[in-house]
C-alpha cells in the first residue's frame, strides 16, 4: 500500500488515518483502509473516528506492563500532554476454572484478592517507569476480558482517545494484530492509537 511505503520512506513516527474510506460497503467487505494499514504496516497508527472538536481531553491507555504498552502510554502522553490520563490493566478471570477444580467460594474470593493486589503492585511499578514529567495518571485494575473491558470503560469515562500497544508476528505475508488491539480498534467509539514497538521486517504487499 502506498501509505505504508510513504511512511517507511519518510521514517514517519506516526500514520494518521480515518476509520472508513469513501466506499463504506466496500470497506466492510474487504476490510477498512485503516485496518489494513495497521495490519500490514510497521508504524504506529492513529485511527480517527470522530471529527475533532478540541484537543484530546480524556485518554484511556490499556496496559499489560509490557514494553509495547509502555511505548503506547509514552506516545499518548506526547500526543495529548494536557489530557487527563487513565491507565487500565485487565487481568483474566479464572473463576470458572477454579470452580471446576473444586475450589470453594471463599477460596475463589481469596485468590481474586491476591491477583488484584499483585496487579495493583505491578501497576505502581509500571507507572513509576514511565517518563511522564510528574503528570498524574489514574490507575485501575479490572477483572475480565481486556478488549471488552477497555472499550466498555472508555465509553463509561467518555474517553476521546484509547491507546494500546501491540506487536506483530513475522513469518507470514502480513502482521496479525494482538486480539486486544484488534478488538479495541474495531469496537471503540473514539479515536484509537495503536502503537508498535521496534521494527518488524517483512515484504510490502
Amino acid at each position: 500500500m502506498e501509505i505504508i511505503r510513504q511512511g517507511r520512506e519518510e521514517a514517519a513516527d506516526l500514520i494518521v488515518v480515518g476509520a472508513h474510506g469513501k466506499d463504506f460497503m466496500k470497506d466492510l467487505l474487504l476490510g477498512a483502509t485503516a485496518e489494513k494499514i495497521v495490519r500490514k504496516g510497521d508504524r504506529s497508527v492513529l485511527v480517527v473516528k470522530r471529527a475533532a472538536q478540541s484537543s484530546y481531553r480524556r485518554v484511556l491507555v490499556g496496559v499489560d506492563f509490557s514494553d509495547n504498552s509502555r511505548h503506547a502510554l509514552e506516545l499518548a502522553l506526547r500526543l495529548a500532554p494536557r489530557a487527563e490520563f487513565h491507565a487500565l490493566h485487565v487481568y483474566a478471570g479464572v473463576e470458572g476454572m477454579l470452580r471446576r477444580a473444586g475450589v470453594t467460594d471463599s477460596g475463589i474470593v481469596r485468590y481474586q484478592r491476591e491477583v488484584a493486589k499483585e496487579a495493583r503492585k505491578q501497576m505502581e511499578i509500571f507507572i513509576r517507569s514511565i517518563d511522564r514529567h510528574r503528570k498524574p495518571i489514574r490507575r485501575e485494575v479490572w477483572n475480565g476480558r481486556a478488549g471488552r473491558e477497555i472499550t466498555t470503560i472508555a465509553r463509561r469515562q467518555r474517553a476521546d482517545l484509547v491507546a494500546v500497544g501491540t506487536a506483530g508476528r513475522t513469518g507470514i505475508p502480513y502482521i496479525l494484530l494482538g486480539s486486544v488491539a484488534e478488538h479495541v480498534m474495531r469496537e471503540a467509539a473514539c479515536d484509537v492509537l495503536v502503537v508498535r514497538s521496534g521494527s518488524i521486517p517483512f515484504e510490502l504487499p
